[in-house]
C-alpha cells in the first residue's frame, strides 16, 4: 500500500504541473477575488513548486524517508487549499485532495500517524536493544535447590534440565481492553511486546479500537530503569504521556516481574530475582533495577503452574497521584511454547473499594525467545 501510496501522490503531482502552464483568468473563488496579473504569476508559481514538493513526498514515501511522514500531511492541505482556489477548474484536484487526506489520517498501515508512531516504536524499540546483553549459560535443576518447595517445584515444570537461559522475548497479545474504571465496554486490542532480560527491559505497543476506525495507540516501556507511558489517538494526537517519575519506573518494573512467567528463566537468581517462601502453594519474587526494588506474590496451582501473580499495592495513576492499590493477574491455559511452560490466557485487574475492576484480558500467542 505504501507503493499504490508514492504512486498516487506521484500523479496528483504531476497534475499540478497543468496548474503551472494552463491559461487562467486573474480571479480566483470562481471569480469572486481579483489578484491582477502579477498575483495570477505567483499562484502559478505555487502550483509548480506544489508540483516539486508533492513529487518529492511521492518519492519518500517509497524509500520510507523519515521526513516524508512529517511532510506529506502538510503537502496534501497546500494543495487542497489551492484547489479550493481554483474552483470549480481544480474540481477533480480537489476531490482527490479530500481522498488523501482521509487515506492519510485513516489508512491502517500507511497513514501518517501509523507511520510515525511506528518509527517512534522503532527508534525507543533501538534503545531497548543497545541496552540489553543477555545472560550466557543453561538452567540447571542443581541451581535451584535452594529455592523454596513452591518456586523450586515451579522451575521444574516449566523449564527443562539444559534449557538456554532467555536473552530476549517477544510475542503477540489479542484481546480485550477496557479504558476507564467503571466502563462496561469491552473494546478490542491487539498489542506487540518485546522484551529484554538481563537488564530488565520492554515496550509494549498496543491498538485499541477506541471508535469505529479510530484506534488508540499505547505504548508502555521500560529501559534502563526508566518508564514510559504514551498514548494517541491515530498516532496524531497525544491523549497521554505521562511524565517521568520513580512511581512510574516502579510500576513498570512490577508489570516486567509479573510477565516474566511468558519466558520463566527470567524469574531465576541469575536474572537478579529473589524469592521468599510464603506458604506451600506460594512464594514472594523481588527484583531490584536502577535502584527501584518491587516485589509480586506468585502463587502456584496443584500442576505447579503459576495461577494467580499479586501484590497488594501496586501503584496505580488517579487525576495525576499514584496511589497504592492491590492489583492481580489471573492465568490459565498453559501450554510447552518453545521448550518452555507458559500461560498463554490472562486477565488483569485491580481490586478496589467498589468491587474487582478487570481491565484487560487476552490470549498471549506463542512467544519467541531467544539465547544470546
Amino acid at each position: 500500500m505504501r507503493y499504490a501510496l508514492s504512486a498516487l501522490l506521484a500523479a496528483h503531482g504531476v497534475a499540478h504541473l497543468v496548474g503551472y502552464v494552463a491559461p487562467r483568468k486573474v480571479t480566483l473563488l470562481a471569480g469572486r477575488v481579483d489578484v491582477g496579473e502579477v498575483g495570477i504569476r505567483v499562484v502559478a508559481v505555487i502550483w509548480l513548486l506544489m508540483a516539486v514538493a508533492m513529487m518529492a513526498t511521492a518519492v519518500g514515501v517509497a524509500v520510507q524517508a523519515r521526513w516524508a511522514n512529517a511532510a506529506v500531511l502538510p503537502v496534501v492541505f497546500v494543495s487542497l487549499v489551492l484547489c479550493l482556489l481554483e474552483l470549480p477548474a481544480a474540481r477533480i484536484g480537489l476531490a482527490l485532495n479530500v481522498v488523501l487526506v482521509l487515506w492519510l489520517v485513516l489508512h491502517p498501515t500507511t497513514g501518517v500517524g501509523v507511520m510515525r508512531w511506528q518509527q517512534s516504536n522503532e527508534d525507543i524499540s533501538g534503545r531497548l536493544d543497545a541496552s540489553s546483553h543477555g545472560p550466557t549459560g543453561t538452567f540447571t535443576f542443581a541451581s535451584i535447590n535452594h529455592l523454596p518447595p513452591p518456586v523450586r517445584r515451579y522451575f521444574q515444570r516449566a523449564i527443562p534440565e539444559g534449557h538456554p537461559l532467555v536473552a530476549h522475548a517477544s510475542f503477540i497479545q489479542e484481546g480485550q481492553f477496557r479504558m476507564g474504571e467503571g466502563e462496561d465496554t469491552w473494546r478490542p486490542m491487539h498489542a506487540t511486546q518485546r522484551f529484554s532480560v538481563q537488564e530488565p527491559g520492554f515496550v509494549w505497543d498496543a491498538r485499541i479500537q477506541a471508535f469505529p476506525l479510530v484506534p488508540v495507540f499505547v505504548r508502555d516501556s521500560y529501559i534502563k530503569g526508566e518508564a514510559g507511558m504514551v498514548a494517541s489517538m491515530l498516532g496524531l494526537y497525544s491523549v497521554m504521556n505521562a511524565p517521568a517519575s520513580s512511581d512510574l519506573n516502579a510500576g513498570a518494573l512490577q508489570r516486567y516481574l509479573g510477565e516474566a512467567m511468558w519466558f520463566p528463566t527470567a524469574l531465576l537468581p541469575s536474572a537478579g530475582v529473589t524469592w521468599e517462601t510464603i506458604d506451600d502453594r506460594s512464594a514472594r519474587a523481588t527484583l531490584t533495577d536502577h535502584g527501584t526494588s518491587v516485589s509480586l506474590e506468585f502463587h502456584f496451582n496443584d500442576a505447579d503452574d503459576v495461577e494467580r501473580v499479586f501484590t497488594p499495592a501496586r501503584l496505580r495513576e488517579v487525576k495525576g497521584v499514584y496511589i497504592p492499590t492491590p492489583w492481580a493477574v489471573t492465568c490459565r491455559d498453559h501450554a510447552a511454547v518453545n521448550g518452555l511452560r507458559v500461560p498463554t490466557y490472562c486477565e488483569v485487574s485491580w481490586q478496589l473499594e467498589t468491587g474487582q475492576f478487570t481491565y484487560w484480558k487476552g490470549r498471549v500467542t506463542p512467544p519467541t525467545s531467544s539465547a544470546p
